[in-house]
Protein backbone atom coordinates (compact mmCIF):
# COMPACT_ATOMS: atom_id res chain seq x y z
CA UNK A 1 0.00 0.00 0.00
CA UNK A 2 1.22 3.48 -0.80
CA UNK A 3 1.38 6.37 1.62
CA UNK A 4 -1.26 8.52 -0.07
CA UNK A 5 -4.91 8.09 -0.82
CA UNK A 6 -6.27 10.71 -3.24
CA UNK A 7 -9.83 10.67 -4.54
CA UNK A 8 -8.77 12.13 -7.89
CA UNK A 9 -5.51 11.68 -9.79
CA UNK A 10 -4.60 13.62 -12.92
CA UNK A 11 -1.87 12.32 -15.19
CA UNK A 12 -0.56 13.96 -18.31
CA UNK A 13 1.19 12.08 -21.05
CA UNK A 14 3.59 13.78 -23.39
CA UNK A 15 4.76 13.39 -26.92
CA UNK A 16 8.35 12.43 -26.10
CA UNK A 17 7.68 8.74 -25.65
CA UNK A 18 5.66 8.27 -28.82
CA UNK A 19 7.32 10.70 -31.22
CA UNK A 20 8.73 8.85 -34.24
CA UNK A 21 12.50 9.15 -34.36
CA UNK A 22 14.97 8.56 -37.11
CA UNK A 23 17.54 6.72 -34.99
CA UNK A 24 17.07 3.96 -32.45
CA UNK A 25 18.72 4.05 -29.00
CA UNK A 26 21.86 2.21 -30.08
CA UNK A 27 22.32 4.42 -33.13
CA UNK A 28 21.88 7.57 -31.04
CA UNK A 29 24.63 6.38 -28.70
CA UNK A 30 26.96 5.36 -31.52
CA UNK A 31 26.47 8.53 -33.54
CA UNK A 32 27.93 10.59 -30.70
CA UNK A 33 31.15 8.61 -31.05
CA UNK A 34 31.52 9.20 -34.81
CA UNK A 35 33.45 12.15 -36.19
CA UNK A 36 31.02 14.87 -37.26
CA UNK A 37 31.52 14.30 -41.01
CA UNK A 38 30.70 10.60 -40.77
CA UNK A 39 27.70 11.15 -38.52
CA UNK A 40 26.17 13.67 -40.92
CA UNK A 41 26.69 11.28 -43.83
CA UNK A 42 25.10 8.46 -41.84
CA UNK A 43 22.09 10.58 -40.89
CA UNK A 44 21.60 11.72 -44.50
CA UNK A 45 21.71 8.11 -45.66
CA UNK A 46 19.26 6.95 -42.99
CA UNK A 47 16.85 9.79 -43.87
CA UNK A 48 16.71 8.50 -47.44
CA UNK A 49 16.21 4.81 -46.67
CA UNK A 50 14.25 4.64 -43.43
CA UNK A 51 10.87 5.71 -42.20
CA UNK A 52 10.62 7.46 -38.86
CA UNK A 53 9.37 4.60 -36.75
CA UNK A 54 11.58 4.38 -33.67
CA UNK A 55 10.00 5.48 -30.43
CA UNK A 56 11.44 5.72 -26.94
CA UNK A 57 8.46 3.78 -25.55
CA UNK A 58 6.87 1.17 -27.81
CA UNK A 59 3.09 0.94 -27.94
CA UNK A 60 3.34 -2.43 -26.14
CA UNK A 61 5.36 -0.89 -23.30
CA UNK A 62 3.01 2.11 -23.23
CA UNK A 63 0.03 -0.22 -22.72
CA UNK A 64 1.85 -2.15 -19.97
CA UNK A 65 2.79 1.08 -18.20
CA UNK A 66 -0.83 2.28 -18.31
CA UNK A 67 -2.15 -1.04 -17.02
CA UNK A 68 0.36 -1.01 -14.17
CA UNK A 69 -0.57 2.54 -13.20
CA UNK A 70 -4.32 1.89 -13.41
CA UNK A 71 -3.89 -1.17 -11.19
CA UNK A 72 -1.93 0.92 -8.69
CA UNK A 73 -4.62 3.62 -8.67
CA UNK A 74 -7.36 1.01 -8.22
CA UNK A 75 -5.51 -0.63 -5.32
CA UNK A 76 -5.29 2.81 -3.67
CA UNK A 77 -9.03 3.40 -4.07
CA UNK A 78 -8.68 6.31 -6.47
CA UNK A 79 -12.25 7.24 -7.35
CA UNK A 80 -11.44 9.13 -10.54
CA UNK A 81 -8.38 8.97 -12.76
CA UNK A 82 -8.18 11.75 -15.32
CA UNK A 83 -5.65 11.39 -18.06
CA UNK A 84 -4.76 14.28 -20.32
CA UNK A 85 -4.11 12.74 -23.71
CA UNK A 86 -1.10 13.43 -25.85
CA UNK A 87 -1.49 16.83 -27.49
CA UNK A 88 -1.82 17.34 -31.22
CA UNK A 89 0.91 19.81 -32.21
CA UNK A 90 0.67 22.71 -34.61
CA UNK A 91 1.92 22.83 -38.19
CA UNK A 92 5.48 23.81 -37.20
CA UNK A 93 6.06 20.53 -35.42
CA UNK A 94 4.22 18.43 -38.00
CA UNK A 95 6.48 19.84 -40.73
CA UNK A 96 9.52 18.63 -38.76
CA UNK A 97 8.07 15.18 -38.16
CA UNK A 98 5.41 14.16 -40.67
CA UNK A 99 4.58 10.85 -38.92
CA UNK A 100 3.86 12.46 -35.57
CA UNK A 101 0.05 12.55 -35.96
CA UNK A 102 -0.11 8.86 -36.85
CA UNK A 103 1.76 7.98 -33.65
CA UNK A 104 -0.24 10.36 -31.48
CA UNK A 105 -3.44 8.80 -32.84
CA UNK A 106 -2.16 5.30 -32.07
CA UNK A 107 -1.09 6.09 -28.51
CA UNK A 108 -4.18 8.19 -27.74
CA UNK A 109 -6.34 5.36 -29.06
CA UNK A 110 -4.69 3.00 -26.57
CA UNK A 111 -5.30 5.53 -23.83
CA UNK A 112 -8.91 6.07 -24.86
CA UNK A 113 -9.64 2.34 -24.81
CA UNK A 114 -9.25 2.34 -21.02
CA UNK A 115 -11.83 5.07 -20.52
CA UNK A 116 -14.33 3.03 -22.56
CA UNK A 117 -13.81 -0.07 -20.42
CA UNK A 118 -13.38 1.42 -16.94
CA UNK A 119 -15.91 3.85 -15.48
CA UNK A 120 -13.54 5.66 -13.11
CA UNK A 121 -11.17 6.76 -15.93
CA UNK A 122 -11.69 9.89 -17.98
CA UNK A 123 -9.39 10.69 -20.85
CA UNK A 124 -9.47 14.21 -22.18
CA UNK A 125 -7.83 15.65 -25.27
CA UNK A 126 -7.94 19.41 -24.70
CA UNK A 127 -4.92 20.42 -26.77
CA UNK A 128 -5.54 19.78 -30.42
CA UNK A 129 -4.21 22.67 -32.46
CA UNK A 130 -6.61 21.75 -35.27
CA UNK A 131 -9.52 22.90 -33.07
CA UNK A 132 -8.25 26.43 -32.39
CA UNK A 133 -7.74 29.48 -34.55
CA UNK A 134 -5.54 31.15 -31.93
CA UNK A 135 -2.16 29.79 -30.85
CA UNK A 136 -2.29 27.34 -27.94
CA UNK A 137 1.38 26.32 -28.08
CA UNK A 138 4.57 28.28 -27.48
CA UNK A 139 6.81 26.26 -29.75
CA UNK A 140 4.53 23.97 -31.70
CA UNK A 141 3.86 21.64 -28.79
CA UNK A 142 4.29 23.07 -25.29
CA UNK A 143 1.17 24.95 -24.16
CA UNK A 144 1.23 28.72 -23.91
CA UNK A 145 -1.00 30.68 -21.49
CA UNK A 146 -4.10 30.00 -23.62
CA UNK A 147 -3.25 26.28 -23.82
CA UNK A 148 -2.91 26.04 -20.04
CA UNK A 149 -6.25 27.81 -19.63
CA UNK A 150 -7.88 25.25 -21.95
CA UNK A 151 -6.50 22.37 -19.85
CA UNK A 152 -7.46 24.04 -16.55
CA UNK A 153 -11.04 24.69 -17.69
CA UNK A 154 -11.56 21.12 -18.82
CA UNK A 155 -10.10 19.73 -15.58
CA UNK A 156 -12.19 22.14 -13.52
CA UNK A 157 -15.33 20.89 -15.23
CA UNK A 158 -14.50 17.21 -14.62
CA UNK A 159 -13.50 17.75 -11.01
CA UNK A 160 -16.60 19.88 -10.31
CA UNK A 161 -18.82 17.13 -11.73
CA UNK A 162 -17.05 14.56 -9.55
CA UNK A 163 -17.66 16.57 -6.38
CA UNK A 164 -21.40 17.03 -7.03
Amino acid sequence: MEAYNPDIVVIQLGIVDCAPRLLNDLERKLITKFPIVNSRDYIDLIKRIRKLNNTIVTDVKFRKNLEKYIKRATENNVKKLISIGISYPDKKMIEKNKDIIKNIDKYNSLLGSYSKNLKNINVIFPLDSRNYKEEIFEDGYHPNKKGHEVIANELKSLISNHNE
